[in-house]
């Protein structure tokens, strides 16, 4: 089971004012910080990564960590979603192949999904989905690892490493999530050929274009079940969906909750309020 030790977005200026380095300490926990801005770098066991926006830091327990500003700053600056999780063999075991530092390819789904774990964290009776996110998160992670293995190893041999044609299908995807989308039509926005797109997709991504497209009409009525009052039916329409009925199946499979299930945790009073 996961024990959550910490959560949060962190901002470096509130507790690293006027300080260029850190002082350097040794991990009990296990470190996953997305980065949204920052300059200088930070170390893991004396090795320099920059905190560059959309990069994936993942320190493990007894690993020894510092950051330092940049080279004309004084301050070190950055701020990061993070999450420290309790030591766990099996979890350990299940990311030993993430690296140190990493790009993500998949900046708007984990950005989605740690505004969805701060919104979990606070509501009473929502461990168990709360969890199911922290697995998504690092299902995600896992497949960057992958993605990024593999560059590194050579495969950009058989298959160049440009991401821009890539990104430009995920900006087209994005931007028309109620559309009737074929492979054909994401293809096209990469300028790329059906076949050859859905190999440098998968390799990039770790996906199939048709299962991306689909985590994110569900990430995207997620977001719409918990920040309106949209009628369920409208939103299947507006997240692509053909029917209320297609659209209630996937969601179910996808998040263990109905629709309607799932919009109710926004009413579910956090811990420590005083119910009436």
């Amino acid at each position: 089971m996961l024990e959550i030790a910490k959560l949060g977005i962190f901002d470096s200026r509130g507790k690293f004012h006027n300080l260029s380095r850190t002082p350097p300490r040794v991990t009990e926990l296990i470190e996953l910080e997305y980065y949204l801005s920052g300059d200088g770098a930070s170390f893991v066991d004396g090795v320099s990564y920059p905190h560059a926006p959309d990069n994936l830091l993942y320190v493990r327990p007894g690993q020894t960590r510092w950051s330092t500003s940049s080279a004309d700053g004084n301050d070190v600056h950055f701020t990061c979603f993070y999450i420290h999780l309790a030591p766990d063999e099996t979890l350990l075991d299940l990311t030993r192949d993430i690296p140190a530092v990493m790009p993500s390819a998949h900046r708007a789904e984990i950005r989605e999904l740690f505004g969805e774990l701060l919104r979990l964290s606070a509501v009473r009776g929502s461990e168990l989905l709360l969890h199911s996110r922290i697995y998504e998160l690092l299902s995600i992670v896992q497949t960057d690892a992958r993605a990024y293995r593999m560059n590194l190893a050579g495969y950009s041999a058989r298959v160049p490493y440009d991401p821009a044609p890539v990104e430009a299908a995920i900006r087209f995807i994005e931007d028309n999530l109620a559309q009737p989308i074929t492979l054909a039509d994401i293809a096209a926005a990469a300028n790329l050929s059906p076949v050859y797109f859905h190999k440098r997709f998968r390799l990039r991504t770790g996906r199939t274009p048709r299962e991306f497209l689909l985590e994110r009409r569900i990430a995207r009525a997620r977001q719409l079940l918990l920040t309106t009052d949209l009628p369920v039916s409208l939103i299947a329409e507006r997240c692509g969906f053909s029917s209320q009925s297609y659209f209630n199946d996937r969601f179910k499979k996808v998040c263990s909750l109905t629709p309607s299930g799932y919009r109710s945790l926004r009413y579910v009073p956090p811990y420590g309020s005083s119910g009436g």
